[in-house]
């Protein structure tokens, strides 16, 4: 990723240079030493603008994946350090909340399905081996008569 913005930047490439950061860099998680790194050469080569000084959201409750998306959309208009650096930290956030939330309904429903579809198969084997069984005895019955 930092080999990509450094191409972008040595091309003079500012728009390649801010879709870098914005796919990629906000994509995932990278060590913090990653991190700073690749913003201090890009705020070096004047990659990020100024800062329109719109107010963000403060609390962390309150960021959605609503919010995230125009975080990203607004990068757009005002690629500025300040809303990249709170883009990225929403993404983490909401990266992390999310996937702790989801592990926990996941397992959940995972076993209650799992159960669920263990004892429908065992149900459907005893079920068709007693119509089974229910035939042959009917036919034999029939049969002698």
């Amino acid at each position: 990723m930092i080999d990509d913005l450094k191409l972008a930047i040595s091309e003079k490439n500012l728009e390649k240079a801010r879709r870098i950061l914005k796919t990629q860099l906000l994509e995932r998680e990278y060590p913090p030493e990653l991190l700073k790194d690749t913003i201090d050469l890009a705020s070096s080569y004047d990659v990020f603008e100024i800062h329109n000084e719109e107010k963000f959201l403060p609390n962390p409750k309150e960021w959605t994946k609503e919010y995230l998306d125009k975080l990203k959309a607004d990068l757009d208009g005002n690629f500025s350090k300040e809303r990249f650096m709170r883009t990225y930290y929403v993404a983490r956030t909401i990266e992390k909340l999310g996937d702790s939330n989801n592990k926990k309904i996941s397992i959940c429903f995972d076993k209650q399905y799992k159960d669920f579809f263990k004892s429908a198969k065992i149900e459907a084997v005893v079920v068709s081996v007693a119509a089974v069984g229910i035939c042959l005895w009917l036919y034999s019955k029939h049969k002698n008569s």
